[in-house]
């Protein structure tokens, strides 16, 4: 009989995206400022999180938005809100408009 534990989903999918991108961890951890590889470790395999700005410059680095590189953080913020009494509904139709900066 096969014991061999069943892997689990990834936490995240910033491994498959920069995988697909061609980039290896230390050229991303280059280009995203760090000294080494450590940082894009962590947050690949769900240890860590980035901060907002590392969330930012991974999103343009691998050209993929935040809540597809975090589909299951982005879904527990969501469902934590609805908790909250948050209905997307209420403004699924109206469009976010920045202000001028």
């Amino acid at each position: 009989m096969n014991t061999k534990p069943i892997k689990p989903n990834p936490p995240n999918q910033v491994a498959l995206v920069r995988k697909l991108r061609g980039l290896n961890r230390k050229k991303a951890a280059s280009l995203l400022g760090h000294k080494t590889a450590v940082a894009i470790g962590y947050w690949e395999t769900g240890f860590k999180s980035p901060n907002l700005k590392n969330a930012l410059k991974l999103q343009f680095l691998l050209n993929a938005r935040i809540d597809q590189l975090f589909p299951n953080l982005a879904r527990d913020a969501r469902d934590e809100l609805i908790q909250e009494g948050f209905r997307p509904e209420d403004i699924s139709a109206q469009k976010a408009h920045p202000p001028n900066s």
